[in-house]
Parts: structure tokens; sequence; C-alpha cells
């Protein structure tokens, strides 16, 4: 039996899995399996993966296209491992990925059943080439915007999280799946993937796992996650979309009034956010319904009301507009410098 099974669910993506498996391949820890759930390709998928179905490198499945959470729960419940750690078809381990994670865990083993890790993003040409210098967590401010309260211990490389850190995911998702592993029981416990989720599902999960239990991080990044242009991830409309069905299903299960305050708020950002994105398409309907709701839950931005008028009003009234601002700041300039 293996001590950790690896889920890479895959969907097209016949250009990049197979760097993918090799990534597990070339691991430091040998004792794990990999997973591959081909979740309805319609490319060469299977004819690539062939070599290693033969060698049995790899499980391989194949289903109808169901979507990633369908896939890694169906990884799951295909896994002997008693840890579970997911990687997309699409991205990278570092190779010592497994082994740094398992041997964190393994040093809080009676406090925390999960670790998670930060990552770094790369485009097509490779981590040779990384497309960002800083990390993850780097960007996102993630220690520097962890309350106090939230930390159990700390030391240089590691640091144990209580579930107060519930609250801080409200703002944003600062946890990337690829860089997690957990015991496969704490999954189960959990109830795994949200499978009416095309995305956003990480968000969900963490959500519902950071409220019951503590997480241990892992401060070095041990994956690198791939950016696509055509990736799911690059349609911002889709993330904002998907943002707000999880805040809103967060929202009816909280009773704390301060916390459903903050996520009714943040459910008015990401509604903002998306009417943005329409008027940017001169959707003019979309633009109206995205702001109204970001008003009804409590969030308004000075911006929404030029929006509207700059989609309601004739393009001949908006150029005199443009022109009679763009006049009166020159003279502005010119009453104050001349």
């Amino acid at each position: 039996m293996p001590k950790v099974s690896v889920i890479i669910p895959t969907y097209n993506c016949a250009s990049y899995v197979i760097e993918a498996i090799e990534s597990v391949l070339k691991q430091t820890y040998k004792d794990y399996e990999i997973i591959v759930v081909d979740d309805g390709s319609t490319d060469n998928t299977k004819e690539i993966l062939e070599p290693y179905i033969k060698e049995r490198m790899i499980q391989y499945v194949y289903q109808n296209n169901q979507g990633v959470s369908a896939a890694r729960n169906r990884g799951i419940r295909m896994s002997n491992g008693e840890f579970v750690a997911f990687l997309d078809a699409d991205d990278i381990l570092d190779r010592d990925s497994v082994r740094c994670r398992l041997n964190a865990l393994h040093s809080y083993r009676d406090r925390a059943d999960c670790v998670l890790t930060d990552c770094i993003s790369f485009y097509d040409y490779g981590i040779d080439r990384l497309q960002d210098k800083q990390t993850l967590w780097q960007k996102k401010k993630f220690f520097e915007r962890l309350p106090k309260a939230t930390i159990l211990e700390e030391n240089e490389h590691m640091m144990l999280l209580n579930n107060y850190l519930y609250r801080s995911l409200i703002r944003e998702c600062y946890f990337r799946v690829q860089s997690l592993l957990i015991s496969k029981k704490a999954f189960m416990e959990i109830g795994g993937f949200d499978e009416t989720l095309a995305f956003q599902e990480d968000w969900d999960f963490f959500f519902r796992y950071t409220k019951l239990k503590n997480i241990l991080i892992l401060k070095k990044p041990t994956a690198y996650i791939r950016r696509v242009t055509a990736s799911l991830s690059t349609h911002s409309n889709i993330v904002f979309s998907y943002a707000m069905v999880v805040l809103e299903k967060l929202l009816k299960s909280e009773t704390d009034q301060n916390i459903i305050k903050f996520i009714r708020k943040r459910i008015g950002l990401n509604s903002f956010m998306l009417g943005y994105w329409h008027y940017k398409r001169k959707e003019r309907w979309h633009v109206l319904e995205c702001f109204y709701k970001s008003v009804i839950y409590g969030f308004y931005d000075i911006k929404m009301p030029f929006f509207v008028l700059a989609l309601i009003l004739p393009e001949f009234i908006l150029s005199n507009i443009r022109k009679i601002t763009r006049k009166f700041i020159k003279n502005l300039v010119n009453e104050k410098y001349y």
C-alpha cells in the first residue's frame, strides 16, 4: 500500500500532462501512486499516456466530462494511500514536494491533518523562466495579513494555524490545491470537493476545512502553477461569478453577524468587478444587474454612476463631455504654472 496518492485530473491537456506526471516520478520520496483521471478528453491524452499505463507507472481511468471536482473525487475513491496530494495536469511539483510536505505533517501529526505550501507561477515556456519573481504568498501579502489570533505555533520554516484562518479566507483564497497534502480520512470527513462548482472549488473546500480544523503551513514553495492563456483562470467573468456562488453558499451556513456582514461586502465587491468586466464589453443590462446586486449586498463604488452614464448616454454627448473635461483640466494646469 502506498503512503501517498497523487491525483491528477486532466481534460484535453495532452500538451502538458506528461510533464506533470514526470514531475511526480522524479520525486525524492518514492512511496506513492499516481492516479490520472481523464475527465472526458477529446484530444490524444489516452494515446500519449499508453506507455505509462502499460508500464504500470500510473493508474488511468476515463470518465465522461463532469468537471475537475468530480475528477478529483473519483481519484480519491480509487486511491490507496494514507495521504493524498493533488496536481493539475498542466502544473509541476518541485522534486522534493511530497517529501517536504509529508515530513512537515509528521512533525505535527497530532495537531494537523493537512499541510499547504507556497506556489510560484510560470508561463508555458518553462519554469527556468519564471513569470513571477515573487511567490503567491508574497504577492498576496499572506503573512502580513494573517491575524495573530490565527497562529498557534511558528518557526522559521512552518506555521500551525487554527480555525480563525477561516475569516481571513473570506478576503480571498490564499491557497492552491496543488500544494495540498491531506490525510484521506480528513478529506472524506470534510466531504470532498463540491461537484456543482466548475471553478473556485478549492476555495469552497478550504472554507469548510478551516472552519473545523487546524492547518499546517510550510513556508517554502513546492508547486509551480502554469499560466496558460486559454485556461479557465484567465476568464475574469468566470472567476467573479463562481466566487459569488461560493460566498453565497458560505453566507447561508454562517451565523456570526460580523462575519455575515463581511461576506456580504465581499459578494458586493465581486459583483462590482463582474459588472466592470461587462462594462468593458458594453453589455449594458449585465452591468446594471451586477451593480444593483453590488449595492444590495452593501458595496458601493463612486465610479458606478459614471460607468452607467457612459453606457446610457449617446456617444456624441460623451464626446463633448470628454472635450470639456480635457479643456477644463488644461485651463487648471495653465493657471497653476503660467
